[in-house]
């Protein structure tokens, strides 16, 4: 079976994912899909600090605390982030994708 998947450019993380999704995929012979392990980890959310302003939103909003203003600027822990999407909807300058 062979798929192409197509990634925002924001989601380096995810051929990590999908190359140990790969790989326990082929040593258990477990079938999964690796288009939905690879969706998932596209979910995060991340800012853009061009177009954030600091008004710390997005830091009140976040249930798990995964954002933070450094500089003046929000950044989110990718660890923490569960991809709820919360500070997205709540981000009027669009900063958070």
């Amino acid at each position: 079976m062979r798929s192409i998947f197509f990634l925002p450019p924001h989601a380096k993380s995810s051929f990590i994912t999908y190359t140990i999704m790969k790989n326990l995929v082929r040593t258990s012979g477990i079938v999964i899909s690796i288009a939905l392990c690879i969706a998932a980890a596209t979910l995060k959310s991340h800012v853009s600090p061009t177009l954030c302003v600091g008004c710390g939103d997005c830091v009140r909003i976040c249930p798990v605390s995964a954002i933070s203003l450094v500089r003046g600027k929000a950044v989110i822990d990718a660890e923490t982030c569960i991809g709820c999407k919360s500070c997205n909807r709540i981000c009027s300058y669009g900063a958070v994708r």
